[in-house]
């Protein structure tokens, strides 16, 4: 665990934070009404441009003759006109804040420890860490421990290799991996991509 400098608002520390020092600093700003002032602007409306005659209907006059009904409809354009209006007038006045400098202790990766091997038995490795480690300064922790297997296999027919890092589609397991021992042979399931779907001895393919 280390010690970390940080600088943030006095709202916003962690839990744990040792302040170092202070100092104010803008935050943000705020529009404050000062007054209005007259502003000229140009805006469109419909304005009436004559009319036209319009042909709305027939009328039957009882002899065998009709009358045709047309009537005046205005027609419109648009027409540009410009008016006098207030806009309201802002200043910016500064918001302020406490910016806080201060430590705060996190723990930091340090790295990886990792052993490999091919026939000898896994082990994990070996650290100096803490088994019951404490939330101060200088201690060690372990975290996320992974392990990964892998068994390679030779076909006695035709002397073809097999990567097998899964079975089923998920890692191969420790104690799968402890049951294929070298130079022991197996019968194997293959796919038609060319990959081992099941070793029957030690798991067989789902269905």
């Amino acid at each position: 665990m280390r010690a970390r400098a940080k600088l943030g608002r006095r709202d916003e520390l962690p839990p744990k934070a040792r302040q170092i020092a202070q100092e104010r600093k803008i935050r943000s700003y705020k529009d404050v009404l000062i007054g209005y002032r007259n502003v000229q602007e140009t805006y469109t409306k419909k304005g009436q441009d004559g009319t036209e005659r319009v042909k709305t209907g027939v009328r039957d006059l009882g002899n065998g003759r009709f009358e045709e009904i047309w009537e005046d409809r205005p027609v419109y354009k648009d027409v540009e006109e410009t008016r006098t209006v207030q806009k309201p007038e802002y200043r910016k006045d500064p918001i302020y804040d406490t910016w806080i400098s201060y430590d705060i202790d996190r723990w930091e990766n340090q790295g990886e420890r990792k052993t490999e091997g091919t026939t000898e038995e896994p082990v994990w490795p070996k650290t100096d860490c803490s088994p019951k480690p404490e939330e101060k300064l200088g201690e060690t922790k372990e975290t996320d421990p992974k392990e990964a297997y892998q068994v390679t296999l030779k076909s006695d027919k035709d002397a073809k290799t097999y990567e097998v890092k899964k079975l089923n589609d998920k890692p191969l397991s420790f104690d799968s991996f402890t049951k294929l021992k070298q130079g022991e042979k197996f019968k194997v399931i293959i796919s038609g991509l060319g990959i081992v779907k099941g070793i029957p001895l030690i798991l067989p393919p789902e269905k």
